[in-house]
C-alpha cells in the first residue's frame, strides 16, 4: 500500500475516481506535496457531508501551511484548487490560505504565489480583508483599555 494514500487501498481510490500518482518518500506527512490532497480531501469531505474528515483535513493543511509551506509552488497550486472548488461562504480552507500568507508575507515574494493571486481575485482581497480586520482589532484593544494603560513605560 502507498504511504502516500494515507491508508486507503489503491482500489478504493481508484473507485473514488481519484488519480493515483506516485507521492516518493513519505516522511511521516507533513510534505508539501500533500497540500493539493488535504484540499482535495477536504472537497469530497464536504461534498459527501464528512464532517470528521473535513476537519481532518483542514487541520492537516494548515500544520503544513504553517511550517513554511506557504512559499511553495505547491501551496500555489492548493490555492487555486481551494478557491476555484469551493463556495464564497466555505471559509474553512480559504481562512487557513489567508492567515498562512498573512503569517508568512516573504511567501509573496515568490513568482508562483504571485501568479496565483493574479488568477485569484478574491484571495488578495481575502488577504487585505484580513489584514485590516487585524489592525481594527489591535486598534479596538489600544481604545478599550483605560488610559493610563496606554502611557509609555518609565524606565
Amino acid at each position: 500500500m502507498d504511504p502516500g494514500t494515507q491508508g486507503i487501498s489503491k482500489d478504493r481510490l481508484a473507485a473514488a475516481g481519484w488519480k493515483l500518482e506516485t507521492f516518493g518518500e513519505f516522511t511521516g506527512g507533513l510534505q508539501v506535496k500533500f497540500l493539493v490532497l488535504h484540499a482535495k480531501v477536504y472537497a469530497l469531505a464536504e461534498k459527501y457531508d464528512v464532517l470528521g474528515l473535513k476537519e481532518m483535513a483542514q487541520r492537516c493543511f494548515r500544520i503544513i501551511s504553517n511550517c513554511g509551506g506557504c512559499c511553495s509552488k505547491e501551496f500555489a497550486q492548493a490555492c487555486e484548487f481551494v478557491y476555484t472548488t469551493t463556495i464564497d461562504s466555505d471559509r474553512g480552507l480559504r481562512d487557513v490560505v489567508v492567515q498562512s500568507l498573512h503569517e508568512h508575507p516573504r511567501a509573496l515574494d515568490e513568482e508562483h504565489i504571485r501568479s496565483a493571486m493574479r488568477l485569484l481575485p478574491d484571495l488578495p482581497y481575502d488577504l487585505v480583508l484580513y489584514g485590516r480586520g487585524k489592525e481594527m482589532r489591535k486598534e479596538k484593544d489600544r481604545r478599550s483599555r483605560p488610559s493610563w494603560m496606554n502611557r509609555p513605560e518609565a524606565s
